[in-house]
Parts: C-alpha cells; sequence; structure tokens
C-alpha cells in the first residue's frame, strides 16, 4: 500500500514515516503548500490511502498570523479533501482535543465541541469540510504529545529547558499548573495512529492515553528525568486550570491500546535531546 502523507516534515509526520518505513509501508509525502490544488489532485492519484497531517500547530502563531491558519488549516483541508474525493482514496486526517471544552471527565467522540482557541476552532472547521467532501473519512482527534523535536515553545521542550538551566533548589513558576492533560510522546502515538490506518478504521476517534496528568506532574516528572530532584514547582497564577483527557472507549475497539509509561517517554526524551 502506498500512504500519501501531508505534513511529512512536522514532528508527528517524521515520527509517523518511521513507523510506517519500519513496517514496511510505502510512504509518499506531499511536499508542496496544501494550498495548492491543482498540485495536490495530481498527487492524490498516485496513493492508496491519504493522511492529513499538515497544520499550522502553534496556538500564538495562529493567533497573530489568523489568515494563513485559515489558508492552511481550513481551506488547506478542504484541497485535500476534494484531491483524495477525486482520487477515489480514503482519508484520515489529523485532528485535536482542542476542538473539545474543558470537561471533568474523560471527553468521549460525542462531547461538545466548544473550541477554546483559534486553532482549535480552524481544527474542527477542517473536521467539518472533511465531513461533506470525502467519502467515509477517518478523523482522529489527537490529545497531548511531545517529542524532543518540538519547537522549544511547546510544553514539555520548555520545560525540559527551564529544569536543565534552574540553579539548584530552584522554585519555579508554572503556568497551568492545575490544569490536566492527556499526554504521550509522539512515538507511542505514531505506533497507534498507524494501526488505525492500517485497520481501515473509519468515523472520529480520539486518541490519547485515557489518562489525566496535571501539568505539575508533568513537570515534576520530568525534572526527576532529568535527573534534577532539588527542583520545586508552584503556581504562576491563580487559575484553576482545565482538563482535557480521552475517552478511549471507542478507540479500543478498533486497535489495541497499550499502557503508555510516561516516565519511560520522558527518559528516552532526555536521552534523545543529549545526542
Amino acid at each position: 500500500m502506498t500512504i500519501g502523507l501531508t505534513g511529512a516534515r512536522g514532528v508527528l509526520g517524521r515520527r509517523l514515516v518511521e513507523v510506517l518505513d519500519a513496517r514496511g509501508t510505502r510512504v509518499a509525502p506531499f511536499d508542496g503548500d496544501v494550498r495548492d490544488a491543482a498540485a495536490l489532485a495530481e498527487w492524490a492519484t498516485g496513493c492508496e490511502r491519504i493522511v492529513h497531517a499538515a497544520a499550522i500547530v502553534p496556538t500564538i502563531q495562529v493567533k497573530e498570523g489568523t489568515g494563513t491558519a485559515i489558508a492552511v488549516n481550513v481551506a488547506g483541508t478542504a484541497n485535500v479533501a476534494t484531491a483524495a474525493a477525486s482520487a477515489g482514496v480514503p482519508l484520515t486526517y489529523i485532528s485535536t482535543s482542542h476542538v473539545y471544552a474543558s470537561s471533568d471527565s474523560a471527553l468521549p467522540e460525542d462531547a461538545p465541541v466548544h473550541p477554546v482557541s483559534l486553532y482549535g476552532l480552524t481544527k474542527w472547521q477542517g473536521e467539518q469540510w472533511v465531513d461533506q467532501l470525502a467519502p467515509a473519512p477517518l478523523v482522529v482527534r489527537l490529545f497531548s504529545y511531545f517529542d524532543s523535536r518540538q519547537a522549544a515553545s511547546f510544553l514539555v521542550p520548555a520545560l525540559y529547558r527551564r529544569v536543565r538551566e534552574a540553579p539548584k533548589g530552584a522554585e519555579l513558576p508554572l503556568y497551568g499548573y492545575g490544569s490536566i492533560r492527556d499526554m504521550a510522546d509522539a512515538r507511542w502515538l505514531s505506533e497507534r495512529l498507524a494501526d488505525l490506518i492500517q485497520s481501515g478504521a473509519s468515523g472520529t476517534l480520539n486518541l490519547g492515553t485515557g489518562v489525566g496528568t496535571s501539568i505539575a506532574t508533568v513537570a515534576a516528572r520530568l525534572a526527576l528525568a532529568v535527573g534534577r530532584d532539588d527542583i520545586s514547582w508552584t503556581p504562576a497564577d491563580d487559575h484553576p486550570g482545565d482538563t482535557l483527557v480521552a475517552d478511549v472507549t471507542a478507540v479500543s475497539r478498533a486497535v489495541e491500546m497499550p499502557a503508555f509509561d510516561l516516565d519511560a517517554a520522558f527518559r528516552a526524551l532526555v536521552a534523545d535531546s543529549a545526542s
């Protein structure tokens, strides 16, 4: 099978290519701009399935360049869906948990949609175009993930830098201290995503670990992976925090969902970052 992939140079895309290559699946990256509908249509004819992972992700970048974000995340997604439909190939669209409102309980796929950021709004609008244009698509709502290749502005790389640079015995302020996230690394998510793609599943599925971890705990466990047990963390503001955790009941019916080891993943991130 030849799987066409947009966003192959992104963090998740690169990990997904590694997984599919290891499984002997050919990947045909789309190296152009998803705003170029003609180029997408030509590329799609050589694919047996298309995975659309290209997007402008950083919330600050989306906020500061809203027009470009809409053109890429919304109109570009419509272009990909149209190309897949015209070529008659199944489409997998990589969406996000940012489409949901915060909830104290794990979020099933039919939970209320209420994007709290412009990034989440563009991904939700992308979902709507995919549902209208592509036959029986698979929409995967990814929950939080990290990777040593992520930009320094993302949560875990930013925490890693702060931990490494902190003086001995430091007490560090932490925004989002009480917020709870469903955390995995890009390697683990890419394995599960590859399973889903190759299963032929369709519909909308959450993809996460199903386990919530507070940002304070994430910071503390990352510090331990770096070997810094002398650091403490304190809330940087009075915000009570919000919660985004996946209900993985539906996805567990489609593919096997092994337990995720956050501490082992942090140790791997530290090793990758040092190499």
